[in-house]
């Protein structure tokens, strides 16, 4: 098994049970091309590796070797990114919600509780600003003070949360793609993660569904089918639940990131009222909690943990 470029080890915790523990990785070797017949991998010094059983190629949003598995369906650049950073959470007072706030849909400011850091025990949150990936370059031209007096005229109650931030590279710059793979797989190499469904951010689901990936792979090749078969049923299962947030993720953007007014009013009007209507609530939550299965159905979870979560858990 070969990972490419994958960066959460919770995915590798997931599929390590399939993995042969004899397993070797590879520092400073980027994969640039694949074999998926014969289950090789070129790196970028032009070495080859392999072969191997399985090539999993996991390398992200902007994956160089999405089209081996054929041209994709689509595969293209969002217009908006965004400019983010981590920061101390101190005495904010939503260490448990996403708190955003909005200027029609041509400015946004966000702060995501995101926890501790390993060898870190301060709780942190994500904070992060609305930017056209155009205007990036511009961005770092312009005086920071007047940008960071921007954020708080806007979000005054942020301000406390921002004086540890003095320059520009105090912030990472964050592009997003839309991307739909003609095939999840080929031969012996498989998508997986934003690889194979690169999305607008705006559902926050991209971790969500790489773990879902990665846990549906792994129970794919212990099923104990062939390595085709295998693929072709992960494949099925996970096409049928990403679609769907794809398609959500695609005609919601407009009413977060756009220069449009009308999304952004339409936004305004029907989000809180549809929030409380019968049936959309739960809707909603499943959406954003990654459990909505395709258009209809729902992503069954093990009973022990909707035990134990229940109260904050969508019906």
């Amino acid at each position: 098994l070969y990972g490419l470029g994958l960066q959460r080890g919770a995915l590798f915790s997931i599929l390590a049970s399939v993995i042969d523990p004899a397993t070797v990785l590879h520092a400073d070797s980027r994969v640039v091309d694949a074999d998926s017949d014969n289950g090789r991998v070129r790196d970028v010094h032009g070495k080859s590796h392999g072969p191997f059983d399985l090539i999993v190629v996991a390398d992200g949003s902007a994956s160089s070797l999405r089209s081996l598995t054929g041209n994709p369906r689509l595969d293209r650049p969002y217009p908006w990114g965004a400019l983010w950073c981590l920061l101390e959470q101190g005495d904010w007072a939503f260490g448990d919600e996403l708190r955003q706030r909005y200027v029609g849909a041509q400015r946004m400011i966000g702060m995501l509780p995101v926890g501790t850091r390993p060898g870190d025990d301060v709780p942190r949150l994500s904070f992060f600003w609305s930017l056209p990936t155009r205007g990036m370059d511009g961005w770092t031209q312009a005086p920071f003070a007047a940008w960071l007096d921007e954020v708080r005229d806007l979000w005054p109650e942020s301000a406390p949360r921002l004086c540890g931030l003095h320059a520009h590279s105090a912030l990472s710059r964050a592009s997003y793609r839309d991307a739909i793979p003609r095939a999840w797989h080929k031969g012996r190499l498989v998508l997986l993660g934003d690889a194979a469904h690169a999305m607008s951010p705006q559902l926050g689901q991209g971790v969500n569904m790489a773990l879902l990936d990665a846990l549906a792979l792994r129970d794919a090749l212990r099923a104990g089918r062939s390595l085709r078969d295998a693929l072709a049923s992960y494949a099925r299962q996970r096409s049928a639940q990403v679609s769907a947030y794809q398609f959500w993720s695609r005609w919601l953007t407009p009413l977060f990131q756009s220069h449009q007014r009308i999304p952004a009013w339409v936004r305004d009007l029907t989000f809180l009222q549809m929030g409380r209507l019968w049936g959309a609530r739960s809707l909603m939550l499943r959406v954003l909690s990654g459990t909505q299965q395709g258009m209809f159905g729902t992503h069954a979870l093990e009973p022990e943990f909707l035990d134990r979560n229940s109260p904050g858990l969508p019906g």
